[in-house]
């Protein structure tokens, strides 16, 4: 009884420290991407949110085209009463996106060079 009982109290406590370290790394990638992905490339434990940036457009972009303009031009009626709203919300998903795949590429070339770096000669 008590084995199981250390062990359903120990699972919150790795889901929030895991979550906590997950967050922190994206937005160390977000504020300072040198530092964060030269000790994500050293420790390699979480290398695997390089791709991050990929997968936030991926997910943006799969709700921007199925939910959230239709959602827009039915709400705003687009062309003939609000023609400036829909503009501006397409100029903006296009800074998102443009914004999102910079962010991709840096932190690709910045995982590529602290790799080869790094890399046991």
């Amino acid at each position: 009884m008590i084995w199981t009982t250390f062990k359903m109290s120990s699972q919150p406590s790795l889901f929030f420290s895991s979550l906590y370290a997950i967050l922190r790394i994206s937005a160390g990638m977000i504020l300072h991407p040198y530092q964060t992905l030269q000790s994500v490339v050293q420790e390699k434990i979480f290398l695997w949110l390089t791709v991050l940036p990929a997968v936030i457009l991926f997910i943006l972009m799969l709700n921007w085209r199925f939910w959230i303009l239709p959602n827009l031009e039915i709400w705003f009626d687009c062309e003939p009463y609000y023609p400036y709203i829909c503009k501006a919300v397409r100029v903006l998903a296009a800074w998102v996106s443009f914004f999102l795949l910079y962010w991709q590429l840096l932190v690709g070339y910045l995982t590529i060079r602290f790799l080869l770096a790094f890399r046991k000669v």
